[in-house]
């Protein structure tokens, strides 16, 4: 019998049915997700990508700060770079 979830995605609400949600692309963290290995890969894909989350993440860190740590802190990933990953980038661009 498949087990029903009952859990929702952190980004859009709707009712996951995997590892990712079907309507926006979140994925379920699990504990491995939060490795030393899985950080780096983030890391370096979000440097070397600039995908226009950087951007959104930058914008939104310097003018609405408070709105970006409240949707990354309820769980809406999807549209942010991790706050560590921008500190890192900052740091990287004024050294």
């Amino acid at each position: 019998m498949k087990e029903v979830s009952t859990a929702c995605c952190q980004s859009c609400g709707q009712p996951l049915m995997g590892k990712y949600c079907h309507v926006c692309g979140e994925k379920v963290l699990v504990q491995s997700d939060k490795a030393l290995g899985v950080w780096v890969k983030d890391l370096l894909s979000n440097v070397w990508q600039l995908e226009g989350r950087l951007i959104r993440s930058m914008k939104l860190l310097l003018f609405k700060p408070g709105k970006y740590a409240s949707d990354y802190a309820r769980g809406a990933r999807v549209k942010y770079i991790k706050p560590l990953n921008i500190f890192l980038i900052v740091n990287l661009i004024y050294k």
